[in-house]
C-alpha cells in the first residue's frame, strides 16, 4: 500500500515550484552580479535580492486563500511581463522599460502577436510561480498574533523598500531583481512622480502672435515605426511617393532627407512633437509648456487630431483629457480595417485642405507598426518571400541549421509595408490635396532596428542600447505657399540630412505667425536656419523622470550620397 504524501513534503513541493521559476529568468542575476564593482554593492544586491526571493515565498505560505489567489495572478503577469521584456530585448528591465511598456500598454494584443513564440520560458516561469502560491501550505498555529501577519507584509516591505531605492537611484537598482517584486516597485514609483507632476502648473501661451499673412492649414503627419534610411527620401530605395523617377522632389515637395528622432519609442517622440523643448530640458516642457493645440487654438486654427492606432476614444502616448481640452474634432476610425485606416487619413488631410477653415491637423498613422506581416494588400507584395500572412509574425524566422534569427522574411513584409503606408498614402495626399494654402509635414516617431549587426534579442525599437537605425528617420515638407515654399527649398537643401525632431515644434510656431525671436529663446532653431544639430535621438527618455537621459548619434547621409537595402 502506497504511503500518502506528507503535509512538509506539500510545503517542500509548494516551495520547490516557485524557487524552479524564480530560477529560469538566472541569467539576469548573473549579468546584475557582474556589474557590481565593489564588495559593497555586492553586499548591498544580495541582502536585497535575498529579501524580496523570501518575500515572494512567504506570501506563498499565507493561510489565506483569497490572499493567495491575489499574490498568484499578480506575480504571474509581473514575471510574464519582466522575463518576456527581458527575453525579447535581451537587456535588463529598467524602470524607463516599465514606463515605455504602460504608455503602449494599448498594443498589448501586437505585441503578443509579435513576440509571442519567442516567450515560452517566462510563461512556463509565470505557471509554476502562480501555481506554487495557489497551492495550500500547511496549517500553523502563530505563538502570536502580529505572525499571521508576515506572510502578508513580506511582499509589500519588499516592494516598498525597493521602490524608494528606484525613487532615490532615479529610476536605477531593480534590475536583477524577483519580478515578483519588479513591478510593483515601478508602479509604486510612477504612481509619485505622476502624482508630482500633476501639482505643476502648465503655463498658457505667453509667445506674442503677430496679426499677418499665414497658411491656411497646418499639418503635421506623424507616421509609424518608418525607418527613414529604407525611405528614398532618407538615401534608401523604398518608394515614398515624393519623389520623381529622376529621385527629385515632386512639384511642391521638400525633403531634409535623414533626421533624428527625439526618441526611439513613440511615447517619447510623440509627447516631444506636442510640447516641444530642446535635448536640455524636455522634461521640464513636457510637465509645464502649452501643447501645441494651445498654441494653435490662441492663433485662430481649427484643431484636428487624427488617430489611426487606437479605437473607441482610447488614448496613447501620455495623451490626457487635458490635452483633448485644446483639441476641436478627435478622429479615430473604430469601424475601418487596419490596412485601410491610413487611407482614410490621407482622404481626410485631401478634403480638408479644399474646405474653407483654417486647420491645425495632427495626424498619428498606421505606418509599420508591428506586426507588419498583414499590414498591407495582396496587390503591395512586392518583396518576396515575406512573413506569413494571416498568422503570428514572431518577428524573425529561425534558421533551422544554426537557430539565429533571419530578419530576411520580416524585412521584405516591411518594405511591402511602406510601399502601401507611405508610398501609396503620399500618392493620395498629393493626388488631392491644395497645397496652395497648406503646408504639411512629414516625419515617422522612430526607426527600427533589424539587428543587421547581429544582435541578439528579437526586440525592433525601444531598445536601451540602441543601434542608429531606431532613432533614424525622415523629414519632408509639401506646400506651395509661396514664401514657405521659397524657404522650404532653400533650407532643404542646406539642412540636408541635417535636422532632427526637435526642430519641427519651432516651425510649427513660425507658420502660425508667434514672434520668431521669442520662439527662438523658448524652444530652439527651425528647420528654417542654419543647424547645428548634434543628429542625436534619446534612449533613455521618460515623461515622468528616471535615469538620465542617453544621446544616441545617427549616421548622417550627404544630398549626393546613397544607400542599398536591399
Amino acid at each position: 500500500m502506497r504511503a500518502t504524501p506528507s503535509i512538509w513534503n506539500r510545503d517542500i513541493f509548494k516551495a520547490g515550484l516557485v524557487v524552479a521559476g524564480l530560477l529560469i529568468p538566472y541569467h539576469w542575476y548573473l549579468v546584475r552580479w557582474e556589474t557590481l564593482s565593489s564588495a559593497t554593492f555586492t553586499l548591498g544586491y544580495s541582502a536585497l535580492l535575498t529579501l524580496c526571493l523570501v518575500a515572494t515565498l512567504a506570501a506563498a505560505f499565507s493561510q489565506s486563500i483569497v490572499f493567495r489567489l491575489g499574490c498568484a495572478v499578480l506575480f504571474a503577469a509581473s514575471v510574464l511581463l519582466v522575463d518576456s521584456y527581458q527575453r525579447v530585448m535581451d537587456a535588463p528591465f529598467f524602470y524607463v522599460s516599465f514606463v515605455n511598456l504602460f504608455e503602449t500598454a494599448s498594443f498589448t494584443g501586437d505585441a503578443l502577436e509579435q513576440f509571442g513564440g519567442h516567450i515560452v520560458p517566462p510563461i512556463v516561469a509565470a505557471l509554476l510561480i502562480a501555481t506554487g502560491v495557489i497551492v495550500p501550505p500547511r496549517p500553523r498555529a502563530y505563538r502570536y498574533r502580529i505572525a499571521r501577519h508576515i506572510p502578508a507584509m513580506a511582499p509589500v516591505v519588499a516592494m516598498a523598500l525597493l521602490a524608494t531605492i528606484v525613487f532615490a537611484r532615479d529610476g536605477a537598482g531593480a534590475t536583477g531583481m524577483p519580478g515578483t517584486i519588479v513591478t510593483g516597485a515601478y508602479g509604486a514609483v510612477m504612481v509619485t512622480e505622476k502624482v508630482l507632476q500633476l501639482r505643476q502648473k502648465r503655463q498658457p501661451v505667453t509667445i506674442a502672435h503677430k496679426a499677418m499673412a499665414r497658411p491656411a492649414d497646418i499639418v503635421l503627419i506623424i507616421d509609424e515605426s518608418v525607418r527613414g534610411d529604407y525611405l528614398d527620401i532618407g538615401g534608401g530605395n523604398i518608394r515614398s511617393g515624393l519623389l520623381s523617377t529622376t529621385e527629385q522632389p515632386l512639384p511642391g515637395v521638400y525633403n531634409f532627407g535623414r533626421a533624428a528622432s527625439a526618441a526611439n519609442c513613440s511615447a517619447g517622440t510623440n509627447i516631444t512633437l506636442r510640447y516641444g523643448g530642446t535635448r536640455a530640458n524636455y522634461l521640464r516642457y513636457i510637465a509645464t509648456k502649452p501643447t501645441i493645440w494651445s498654441y494653435a487654438k490662441e492663433a485662430g486654427y481649427h484643431t484636428v487630431y487624427m488617430d489611426a492606432q487606437l479605437t473607441d476614444g482610447r488614448l496613447q502616448n501620455s495623451m490626457t483629457k487635458r490635452d483633448l481640452q485644446k483639441i476641436d474634432e478627435f478622429i479615430q476610425f473604430d469601424h475601418t480595417p487596419v490596412v485601410d485606416r491610413d487611407e482614410e487619413i490621407a482622404k481626410l488631410i485631401v478634403q480638408r485642405t479644399h474646405n474653407d477653415t483654417p486647420e491645425f491637423i495632427v495626424a498619428n498613422k498606421i505606418g509599420a507598426h508591428f506586426p507588419v506581416n498583414d499590414k498591407y494588400p495582396d496587390s503591395y507584395m512586392i518583396y518576396k518571400p515575406a512573413s506569413p500572412r494571416g498568422r503570428l509574425a514572431n518577428v524573425a524566422a529561425v534558421s533551422g541549421s544554426t537557430g539565429a534569427a533571419r530578419w530576411d522574411l520580416y524585412k521584405n513584409a516591411y518594405r511591402n509595408t511602406l510601399l502601401w503606408s507611405v508610398g501609396h498614402f503620399m500618392d493620395t495626399i498629393l493626388g488631392g490635396a491644395d497645397l496652395s494654402n497648406a503646408v504639411i509635414f512629414y516625419t515617422s516617431d522612430h526607426g527600427q532596428n533589424f539587428h543587421e549587426d547581429g544582435s541578439p534579442g528579437y526586440a525592433t525599437h525601444c531598445s536601451q542600447d540602441p543601434p542608429p537605425s531606431e532613432g533614424t528617420v525622415a523629414i519632408a515638407m509639401m506646400t506651395k505657399v509661396p514664401d514657405v515654399a521659397k524657404e522650404a527649398a532653400t533650407w532643404s537643401r542646406d539642412n540636408y540630412g541635417a535636422t532632427s525632431h526637435f526642430d519641427i515644434f519651432p516651425t510649427l510656431l513660425d507658420l502660425m505667425n508667434y514672434d520668431t525671436d521669442e520662439v527662438r529663446l523658448v524652444y530652439g532653431p527651425s528647420l528654417f536656419e542654419p543647424t547645428n544639430d548634434p543628429l542625436t535621438f534619446n534612449a533613455r527618455f521618460s515623461e515622468f523622470g528616471g535615469n538620465p537621459p542617453y544621446w544616441v548619434h545617427i549616421k548622417p547621409l550627404g544630398p549626393t550620397q546613397s544607400v542599398s537595402l536591399r
